[in-house]
């Protein structure tokens, strides 16, 4: 402790001599709360960057406007943000490049994103090694939240030659008659990351509904395989960490060459697939026992 002091006394010393510049970290890191998602993304991130940091996670700070004026004091290079309030916080620098990480998408000109979801073509081959005859998914979604996830997902199965039914729902209420709309028509139904779809008012509906039309479940977390999803594909979020530290390598040393960084969003590159065998026996008992009615008609 005393050790830690008396370097704290040295730098305040310095940074008073005239002549002495003040040598502030290069990457200031904002990060929500402090969750292990977001504990292992910031340690993929600080093992991949090669510049010096400085943490703040805001859940502890008593003073956001202090922060606020604190940070454009140190004027980093590059923020990071971990997390959705991290990324609003981060609107008060249009002037410093953003990596966001743990979100689900985030545009603007100095805002680059690694989202918090693999590939949908991933997810697909994904789905295919568990459902091999699958030529037919539904979902439900919310064109203001994952409108632009929709239209990627549409493109992706189409390469893979499977139809792709897509409903659109505004209001949580209509949720029973958009399912009930999709009974019989898919062999599987993707839930995605929407609110308006899924909030705690309206998951154990669709759980129990799903169950109930035999329809498996590709979900995009593991805690939904507990309500009986098939299969989750979710992202890993040290890996995220590692990709955000990678851009962050990219962003800052274009900057100090003076070449022009254009914001990018992309996807988390690394999935992982767990897969709930209760349910997948349940369904080959379904499947095997709806081809003998067949074959007795």
């Amino acid at each position: 402790m005393a050790r830690k002091n008396l370097t704290l006394i040295v730098c305040l010393l310095l940074f008073m001599l005239p002549g002495v510049a003040w040598a502030g970290p290069d990457i200031v890191i904002v990060q929500g709360i402090k969750i292990k998602p977001y504990e292992l993304a910031f340690r993929g991130f600080d093992d991949v960057c090669h510049y010096s940091v400085s943490r703040y996670v805001l859940s502890e700070e008593r003073d956001n406007e202090q922060l606020v004026y604190e940070i454009k004091e140190i004027r980093p290079e590059l923020m990071l943000t971990i997390g959705t309030s991290a990324l609003a916080f981060a609107r008060n620098f249009p002037d410093i490049p953003v990596v966001a990480i743990m979100v689900m998408n985030a545009t603007g000109k100095n805002v680059s994103t690694v989202r918090m979801i693999v590939s949908p073509q991933k997810q697909i081959d994904l789905l295919l090694k568990t459902l091999p005859g699958c030529k037919r998914i539904g979902l439900l979604y919310d064109p203001e939240n994952t409108g632009w996830l929709v239209d990627e997902i549409r493109s992706a199965a189409h390469e893979k030659g499977i139809d792709l039914i897509s409903l659109i729902v505004h209001d949580p209420r209509d949720i029973p008659i958009k399912i009930k709309e999709l009974k019989g028509k898919i062999d599987a139904f993707w839930l995605l990351p929407d609110i308006t779809v899924v909030n705690p008012n309206t998951i154990q509906f669709l759980f129990l509904s799903l169950m109930g039309y035999k329809i498996p479940v590709l979900s995009f977390s593991p805690k939904y395989l507990k309500l009986g999803a098939l299969i989750s594909v979710s992202a890993v979020p040290y890996d995220m960490g590692a990709q955000a530290g990678e851009m962050a390598n990219r962003i800052i040393l274009q900057q100090r060459n003076a070449v022009k960084y254009d914001a990018v969003s992309i996807y988390a590159r690394k999935a992982m697939s767990l897969v709930n065998n209760e349910v997948l026996k349940k369904l080959s008992f379904h499947q095997v026992m709806h081809s003998t009615k067949l074959r007795m008609r």
